[in-house]
């Protein structure tokens, strides 16, 4: 499992970090050794109201794992159209 965070540092100062977003990349276990399959969940704080709230549900199939590395595959995640429904 990868797990993405996008965080906020106010003035550059690690001590007084805000996580503003954050996600997994799942690997689910159908893929090969050569190529993962990958499902994909991420959520962000409103703007407006600081609440938690889901931004993005998404699947990668057939990522050829032993040619491309992790930034590549969070990349493509964010890429693919999102799902309506949580897909793990």
């Amino acid at each position: 499992m990868l797990v993405i965070r996008v965080e906020l540092w106010p003035g550059g100062d690690p001590s007084e970090a805000r996580l503003l977003a954050g996600g997994y990349i799942i690997n689910d276990g159908s893929g090969t050794r050569e190529s993962g399959n990958y499902q994909i969940a991420f959520r962000e704080r409103s703007i407006t109201n600081g609440r938690w709230k889901p931004s993005r549900y998404a699947a990668v199939k057939e990522y050829p794992r032993m040619q491309r590395g992790p930034l590549a595959l969070l990349k493509q995640a964010l890429a693919q159209p999102t799902q309506k429904r949580h897909p793990f």
